[in-house]
């Protein structure tokens, strides 16, 4: 005959369902922890900079925080719950521009509007195999302006198929470290490149006719963890556009995030706009986790479309493409 369980004195079945309600709850205030952990150290880069490279995951860990929030207040498998709903958060950040995407797309575009400009960012990978697929995608989106990074020698022949369409083109694909192009539509009156410098490397183009005066920069910073490099790199970029006369445009691979320390530096020092925070890197899955392509403009520049992502083509990178007005008394042309 079995016994009754004495007054106080929990069964083993109780105390089983006990011990993994605590485990449960255990589990979950260190995923929250771990989560504000993160967002708190992203928010230290200002004191040091090397903790710049926790900011470029702020979203992640907001992510973190929140399924592991949600997962608190279930009554069991807390932890394994958590766990699922952030790997699916992550799906549905990385998938929500290729939808928004269609969605844009399957709705009317804006009107041209006078001093309108279709601009597109794109990483093309120096281990891109597929140059052809990468002409094709920037004919598709024909865009007004392009910038290229990571354009190297191999890539070069799809300048010659979109000759066409960009009559104006410089590159420096192969020299001197230097893997930068810049397409036009209009005239490209001077250019220049700075590859080893204090600086990111960059290439510079002023616009002619309709545009006449605008200045255009493709940029590509070094990555993190290398944070206080990056960050000298930026800083010395943030002087050289003080020193430029004129609306600027600069675009390219910043290597960092909204939420980073980097790009709010040409907001903040230089007074630059950013339009972009569309998740672009790694293409690889599908799902881009991190929005380091970017496209940012002076004062006065406005953005008349919503940023949108092309395809891949064959990158690791999104390109990530636009349309701004860049009002006539901005420019220096009649």
């Amino acid at each position: 005959m079995q016994a009754e369980p004495t007054e106080g004195v929990l069964s083993a079945d109780q105390a089983s369902k006990r011990r993994r309600l605590w485990v449960g709850r255990a589990g979950c205030l260190l995923g929250i922890a771990a989560g504000l952990f993160g967002l708190l150290l992203g928010r230290m880069s200002y004191l040091w900079v090397a903790f710049d490279v926790f900011a470029q995951f702020t979203v992640q860990f907001m992510l973190l925080t929140i399924a592991f929030l949600i997962g608190l207040v279930l009554p069991r498998a807390k932890v394994a719950f958590a766990l699922v709903l952030f790997v699916g958060l992550l799906a549905a950040y990385g998938g929500w521009p290729l939808f928004r995407q269609d969605n844009i797309l399957s709705a009317r575009a804006s009107p041209p509007v006078a001093g309108s400009l279709k601009v597109l960012s794109f990483n093309t990978w120096l281990s891109n195999s597929s140059p052809e697929e990468v002409a094709a995608e920037i004919g598709r989106i024909d865009a007004d302006l392009v910038t290229l990074v990571e354009f190297d020698p191999q890539q070069k022949q799809l300048l010659a198929t979109l000759k066409r369409q960009y009559p104006y083109v410089v590159d420096c694909a192969g020299g001197n470290h230097c893997a930068f192009a810049i397409l036009s539509k209009y005239p490209l009156v001077s250019t220049s490149q700075q590859m080893l410098w204090e600086g990111p490397p960059y290439m510079h183009a002023v616009l002619g006719g309709e545009f006449a005066g605008l200045n255009v920069f493709a940029v590509h910073t070094t990555r993190f963890p290398h944070s206080r490099a990056q960050f000298r790199q930026m800083k010395a970029l943030s002087g050289l556009l003080l020193q430029t006369a004129g609306p600027k445009l600069v675009m390219g691979d910043f290597n960092a995030t909204p939420y980073s320390r980097m790009t709010g530096l040409l907001e903040s020092e230089v007074g630059l706009t950013r339009f972009t925070s569309l998740p672009s890197w790694p293409a690889f899955a599908g799902l881009p986790q991190l929005a380091i392509d970017h496209v940012f403009a002076s004062q006065g520049i406005a953005a008349i479309e919503e940023p949108q992502l092309g395809n891949d083509a064959g990158s690791d990178h999104f390109p990530v493409y636009m349309r701004v007005a860049v009002p006539a008394a901005l420019l220096s042309g009649p």
